[in-house]
């Protein structure tokens, strides 16, 4: 960004989105899958996490697979929801540049891999 100060002054709300579109593309973009019952109290804590610190570069697609008159998950027309097989208890998908992580079932493991430390490696 080589702006001075006569842009600055011009618009300075600009220079935020600069950021952002910035940080974007240098981190790339999170995305996060749930499946699983919505209303649950597990998909509810995994849910959590997401909101607890600023994120800008996340998105968030969820799926209950028991809600009548949803596509199933292997039909979806969402790339994210594709190959992903629905589980016995809610379970958080997490995908950064084209690679996916194995899914995850507890808070503290969601939080882990959006902090940027997983403990596994991404699945194939």
């Amino acid at each position: 960004m080589d702006a001075g100060p006569t842009q600055l002054a011009e618009a300075p709300v600009l220079y935020g989105h600069w950021l952002s579109a910035i940080l974007l593309a240098e981190a790339g973009l999170t995305r996060v899958a749930l499946i699983g019952k919505l209303d649950s109290p597990l998909a509810q804590a995994l849910l959590a996490p997401l909101g607890e610190t600023f994120r800008p570069a996340i998105v968030l697609a969820a799926q209950d697979p028991s809600q009548t008159g949803t596509v199933t998950l292997g039909q979806s027309t969402l790339p994210l929801f594709q190959g992903k097989p629905v589980q016995s208890a809610p379970v958080a998908w997490v995908c950064h540049r084209q690679t996916c992580f194995p899914p995850v079932s507890t808070p503290e493991a969601l939080r882990e891999l959006l902090d940027g430390s997983p403990r596994s490696a991404p699945a194939a």
